[in-house]
């Protein structure tokens, strides 16, 4: 009997050795790949001085399309990052412990939130200064909720960030907003693995929002995190910030006359 403890004790830590190295792997490609689209994009921008001040610069990534969304809009004072139907991600996490900071940023990657329209139905209402988001950080159950878009605008709580656009049309981006207004109230999931239909976190509700298209957001099919959301082959980037001191760094998707 106690031999056929210890094999199996054996075994099992055997299955989980695998289960973390398969973990350490699979983060580590994504976060390359993750970080090889964001430099590509970035290595793109054309520096725009005649919209540039001390405090915001401006750098342009050329696009075709004369039809191409806005990468951003501007609401008073303030550069509202994205356009209706896409996708803002950070790429850390906000927890203030570095070591666990760092650790969640590695395997998981910081949060991810939907852009919303001027919309109202049974579910409740947005505009195109709000978003959709399970952030977790409120008192249990910490509820997917309609928020404010203006924190994406500072360095409070994400020194970086990008936004994500998926190609689809309009009807389409109606049927994922609608869906996303659905999960609204939802609890968080905290397990990221069970209950996923009751339960959302912050990627997993933007990736079931897009499912609802048809569009997989999710690389891997396991858990879905930033960086799935980011090396999926149905995102694009269009927007990507960063603050260094004081001065807030923009290079947006955009035609010569955007």
């Amino acid at each position: 009997m106690k031999k056929i403890f210890r094999y199996t004790w054996i075994f099992l830590r055997s299955i989980l050795i695998l289960l973390a190295l398969w973990a350490i792997m699979n983060s580590s490609v994504k976060n390359i790949e993750s970080t090889i689209k964001i430099e590509q994009f970035k290595s793109q921008g054309i520096y725009e001085p005649e919209k540039s001040s001390s405090f915001i610069k401006y750098y342009r990534v050329p696009v075709s399309d004369p039809n191409e969304a806005p990468a951003y809009h501007v609401e008073g004072n303030l550069v509202l990052p994205g356009s209706p139907g896409d996708v803002i991600v950070s790429l850390t996490s906000s927890i203030n412990i570095p070591v666990i900071r760092a650790i969640i940023s590695f395997y998981a990657g910081g949060h991810a939130a939907l852009c919303t329209d001027d919309y109202c139905d049974y579910y409740g209402s947005s505009n195109t200064s709000t978003i959709i988001e399970a952030p977790g950080v409120d008192d249990y159950p910490c509820p997917a909720r309609v928020s404010s878009i203006y924190y994406w605008t500072t360095p409070n709580l994400f020194s970086s960030s990008l936004v994500l656009r998926v190609k689809m049309t309009d009807r389409e981006k109606t049927e994922v907003l609608s869906y996303a207004q659905t999960i609204v109230g939802d609890p968080y999931n905290y397990s990221f693995l069970f209950d996923t239909t009751n339960k959302s976190y912050c990627s997993d509700l933007v990736s079931k929002s897009f499912k609802k298209i048809n569009k997989n957001l999710n690389k891997d099919s396991f858990s879905t995190t930033r960086q799935d959301l980011v090396i999926s082959d149905e995102t694009y980037i269009t927007f990507y910030q960063y603050f260094e001191n004081d001065v807030r760094y923009i290079y947006y998707l955009g035609p010569q006359n955007k």
